[in-house]
């Protein structure tokens, strides 16, 4: 009990912390803006010759939206955007931060990615640059965001943190009730021009009816979702709920090769677009070669039968495992000779069984 005072103590104080100089710079809302190439886009000025916009490409070959960052009127990085029914040219933010303590604030972009059905669950990809703007930008997946809620100074740590939140169904939290809905808060930072995880006890928060009356009325504040933690009724957990599972399977190797495996959005139609995804081959230690893929194959999907699917990342030296959708590049530039263990765990409260690649770091 005396712990969870020091952790209620902790919160709380961060809590009141909103009302002072915040940490991360946030650019006014974006404006309707001409851009060259764009049918439609919203802007936001860095400056008096810098702005990021985001729109609808005029070119009948694109796909979807896109962010395009322009200096001195010259185009510097141009990256995907998220345009759908849920979310528009102008749902995005832009921040500046000193994520890493280095002097420099890092240039910090947030796109709305869309809000679910049912309890409206917004989800949101974070986009990091380096100093070098032209490098495409670190990125994180998020569900639940504020700009001075999801990046937070916390004491003993230098820079400023991401806390990454999502929602998970879980019946090991706990054990002594029914599964329940669980806000989940991983932290982590930018450092060394890469996102790693931060040795921090992770959060929850079981989503009660209290819970859904506080988030009614403040989801659209920037200081959660850290506020939904530091207000008493978060609490720390000794190790990932997705690791919690009983574990079925497990296998060991190295990471050979990263390829792009390419399949039609329709097997059906012979006229469909192709879809490219990350293909991770992995050596065995037990003898052959397995190939897994992320992405979950759904109808008229076809999933080859040679290829495997995994749910998430982990990473292993401090057990966390990474959010859904996370680019894993963001934390391993580099994924070739990576040590991995390949975990299967039963099914949990969702009826499901997950398999989890954790990765050990270099052989």
């Amino acid at each position: 009990m005396k712990h969870r005072n020091l952790l209620i103590l902790v919160l709380v104080s961060a809590a009141t912390s909103f009302a002072v100089a915040q940490p991360v710079k946030k650019f006014p809302t974006p404006v309707k803006a001409k851009v060259k190439g764009f049918a439609e886009a919203y802007c936001v000025a860095l400056d008096a010759r810098s702005r990021v916009c985001k729109g609808n490409p005029s070119s009948e070959e694109a796909l979807g939206g896109e962010f395009v960052l322009e200096r001195s009127g010259k185009e510097i990085n141009r990256w995907e955007a998220e345009i759908g029914s849920t979310t528009s040219a102008q749902n995005f933010e832009v921040l500046q931060s000193d994520l890493d303590a280095n002097g420099t604030r890092e240039l910090i972009v947030v796109d709305f990615m869309g809000s679910s059905m049912g309890m409206g669950v917004n989800s949101h990809r974070i986009h990091i640059f380096e100093n070098d703007e032209s490098k495409p930008p670190l990125d994180l997946s998020v569900e639940e965001y504020g700009a001075f809620g999801s990046f937070v100074r916390q004491p003993g740590f230098s820079g400023v943190l991401i806390l990454a939140t999502e929602w998970l169904y879980s019946d090991k939290i706990d054990p002594q009730l029914p599964s329940g809905l669980y806000l989940i808060g991983r932290w982590f930072r930018y450092a060394n021009g890469a996102l790693e995880e931060v040795n921090k006890p992770i959060l929850a928060r079981r989503f009660l009816s209290s819970f859904a009356r506080e988030r009614g009325r403040t989801v659209l504040t920037p200081s959660i979702p850290y506020s939904w933690f530091a207000n008493g009724k978060g609490r720390e957990l000794k190790a990932d709920p997705e690791a919690m599972e009983k574990v079925a399977a497990s296998n060991a190797g190295t990471i050979i090769a990263v390829q792009e495996y390419k399949f039609k959005v329709d097997a059906s139609d012979p006229e469909s677009r192709m879809q490219a995804v990350p293909l991770y081959i992995i050596k065995l230690d037990s003898g052959g070669e397995v190939s897994y893929t992320s992405h979950q194959f759904e109808e008229p999907q076809v999933r080859p039968e040679q290829i495997k699917s995994f749910n998430k990342f982990g990473l292993g030296a401090t057990k966390v495992v990474l959010p859904m959708g996370a680019d894993i590049e963001s934390f391993y530039p580099n994924l070739v000779g990576v040590r991995v263990e390949i975990v299967s765990h039963q099914p949990g409260a969702e009826a499901e069984s997950t398999t989890i690649l954790w990765l050990q770091g270099r052989k």
